[in-house]
C-alpha cells in the first residue's frame, strides 16, 4: 500500500481507504471491494464485486491507479508554465490612463505588461527608462509579461 501511495502523487498528502466485505447474493459474486483515495481537492472511489479475494484486490488497485493517473495529469495540464522567466528589460512606455505598457527586453522583443503584472512596486511608480526583470508568456496577441 505505501509503495502504490508514493508512486502515485509524490510529494502530496494523500489518505486511503480499503474496505472488503463478504456478500450474500451468488449472482453478485461473495466479495466486494471499496477503495477511497483521498486527493487534492477531489475523492475517487473504485468499487468491485468478484469471488475470488487476489484477483478482486488486483483489478480494483488497478482501476484505482489508472483514475489516479488521470486525476494527475488533468491537475498538471492546469498549471501554468512560463516560456521565459527572469529576463531583463527596460520600460519604453506606459499608458496609466488604460493601466498597461511596453517593456523593451534584453533580446529586443517589445513585451506588453498590464497593472496585475508588476510586482514588488506600483504602475504609479515606473517611468519609460526603468530597467526592471520579468517573466514571459505568450498571450492572445503575443508576448506578455507575468
Amino acid at each position: 500500500m505505501q509503495r502504490f501511495r508514493r508512486g502515485i502523487i509524490p510529494g502530496s498528502s494523500n489518505h486511503f481507504r480499503v474496505s472488503l466485505n463478504g456478500t450474500r447474493h451468488h449472482r453478485q459474486g461473495l466479495f466486494e471491494i471499496h477503495l477511497v483515495a483521498s486527493v487534492p481537492g477531489d475523492t475517487i472511489v473504485v468499487k468491485n464485486k468478484g469471488e475470488r479475494v487476489r484477483p478482486l484486490i488486483v483489478k480494483s488497485f488497478d482501476v484505482l491507479d489508472r483514475e489516479i493517473r488521470e486525476y494527475s495529469r488533468k491537475r498538471q495540464q492546469m498549471v501554468k508554465h512560463h516560456e521565459k522567466q527572469g529576463i531583463q528589460g527596460k520600460i519604453i512606455e506606459i499608458l496609466g490612463d488604460k493601466d498597461h505598457g511596453f517593456i523593451k527586453e534584453q533580446y529586443g522583443s517589445e513585451i506588453y505588461f498590464h497593472r496585475h503584472a508588476v510586482k514588488d512596486a506600483k504602475l504609479e511608480e515606473l517611468r519609460p527608462g526603468d530597467r526592471v526583470r520579468l517573466s514571459v508568456e505568450q498571450g492572445e496577441k503575443g508576448p506578455q509579461a507575468i
